[in-house]
């Protein structure tokens, strides 16, 4: 028999709150009894009503266990623990969406003791928050350093792969990317907008001036849209993005969608004394990067979040705290590059669900005679969409842009990376350039596999931009 959809909105209803109930008991925390002034200003139930409701009473549990420990959780920067408010908070959020009969006030006053230095606009995606109109888009973090790579991936993905999504572009202040600038990529294409992340956050908290890697969870935060692809200025698409969040299993079930890094080197022992005695996801437990004990798991690249998800979104916030200047110059930094690391452990210590594509990085570069090459070089690590085919490679379209050399790329091969254990052997040549032994391993044909003509328009469209700013030092 066919249900309703309120029933179904019924049901989805019980679930969220099901599942409260469980975490609270797993948690050994006993229902607290609900005062009666709480009532009024808890639920909007009416006056003569006797029972309180399930989620009203959840609702002030959770809120009154964060407002307890909220002194001990910034005595020090402590993850976990901060993990375990993430937690509250997502399972908090789950329940003040499910209810509409909940006021909100008591938790957005606890929410804002806890992360005083976000300061969103009206436009700001907020789950919270009824929205206008939910959007999808892209959210680039774009300086005067980075601008004409940036040119190069706001091209190629409006002209080449033809995506239709809106772009944000985030700076930090007119020092990180003057006025000028932004009209020039504005110019660009259709549907541009740009976005000051200093008018959201607490500047002497964050730390967002000349902070590089660090501004880009600030900027998924900060934007409006509902389903925030963050992607690097230097990413390039041989695949439209754009309908990923309705056809990928994974970032559909979580909110979110990462991917791996290239499979080499040794762990940091760093990531294992923060997460020792705790549950691991199976996630995080059966992938290589744990078992192998390699040197990098993610490469954030591109980041796939669905913020309407609480878990996503609370998850996202952990990751921005985790990259303000504080805690990211005194924990994070020193033992990660930059921001990579901070999307999946914020996850991991909240105990969030979250999705990584089952790849870990490939390779695409040039392979002059494949039958007698033992390897193949290149500065562009690649990854794979849904059909296996390349869909991203990062570090532009610059042969290497290390070096300061406007010359494109040629690219003719790829060999893609691993799925499980199975992960091809690779050699850091020291600069900015990795290699990978292709003996043992298949070398794909871009022509062979119909792919050369795409990528002559990439290289066309990256040209048409080197001669727009000819002069730029930005890429």
């Amino acid at each position: 028999m066919a249900m309703s959809r309120g029933n179904i909105a019924a049901l989805g209803a019980f679930y969220t709150l099901f599942t409260f109930i469980v975490y609270y008991y797993s948690r050994g925390t006993s229902l607290r009894t609900l005062p009666t002034q709480w009532i009024s200003n808890w639920s909007h139930a009416s006056p003569q009503s006797t029972s309180i409701p399930q989620s009203v009473q959840f609702a002030h549990d959770a809120v009154v266990e964060l407002q307890e420990k909220l002194n001990t959780t910034f005595e020090s920067i402590d993850l976990p623990t901060m993990g375990q408010r993430i937690s509250t908070f997502s399972h908090l959020v789950e329940v003040i969406v499910a209810d509409p009969s909940i006021d909100r006030q008591p938790f957005l006053d606890i929410h804002e003791q806890y992360f005083h230095w976000w300061k969103p606009s009206n436009s700001t995606y907020i789950p919270w928050k009824a929205q206008k109109k939910p959007e999808a888009g892209v959210v680039m973090c774009i300086g005067q350093g980075n601008f004409v790579l940036a040119a190069h991936t706001i091209q190629t993905l409006r002209n080449v792969v033809s995506s239709a999504l809106p772009i944000e572009v985030a700076y930090a202040g007119d020092g990180d990317l003057p006025e000028t600038k932004r009209e020039e990529l504005k110019a660009l294409a259709p549907n541009i907008q740009t976005l000051d992340l200093l008018e959201y956050y607490d500047e002497s908290i964050a730390g967002l001036k000349a902070s590089g890697w660090a501004m880009k969870p600030f900027a998924a935060l900060a934007s409006r849209f509902e389903r925030a692809i963050l992607v690097d200025a230097d990413v390039i698409f041989m695949q439209r993005p754009d309908s990923y969040f309705d056809e990928h299993p994974g970032l559909k079930e979580t909110g979110t969608l990462f991917f791996h890094d290239r499979a080499y080197g040794d762990m940091n022992g760093w990531f294992k004394e923060i997460l020792e005695g705790r549950k691991l996801s199976n996630t995080l437990e059966e992938s290589p990067f744990w078992g192998k004990e390699l040197q990098h798991n993610q490469e954030s690249g591109v980041v796939f979040i669905n913020k309407a998800k609480p878990a996503a979104f609370m998850s996202l916030m952990f990751t921005t705290y985790m990259n303000t200047e504080r805690v990211r110059s005194e924990v994070i930094y020193p033992h990660t590059w930059g921001d990579k690391e901070t999307f999946w452990l914020a996850a991991e210590l909240s105990a969030s669900p979250y999705t990584f594509d089952p790849h870990y990085a490939g390779i695409i570069g040039n392979l002059e005679d494949w039958k007698t090459a033992f390897e193949i070089c290149s500065a562009q690590p690649l990854q794979l969409g849904l059909d296996e085919r390349p869909f991203w490679f990062n570090a532009g379209m610059r042969l290497n842009k290390k070096t300061g050399s406007r010359e494109l790329v040629n690219l003719t091969h790829w060999v893609p990376g691993g799925k499980g254990w199975d992960q091809p052997e690779w050699r850091d040549r020291g600069d900015n350039t990795f290699c990978i032994d292709t003996s043992p391993r298949e070398v794909l044909s871009l022509e062979i596999k119909g792919l050369k003509e795409l990528v002559n328009e990439l290289v066309k469209e990256a040209e048409k931009v080197d001669s727009m700013f000819p002069e730029h030092d930005g890429g």
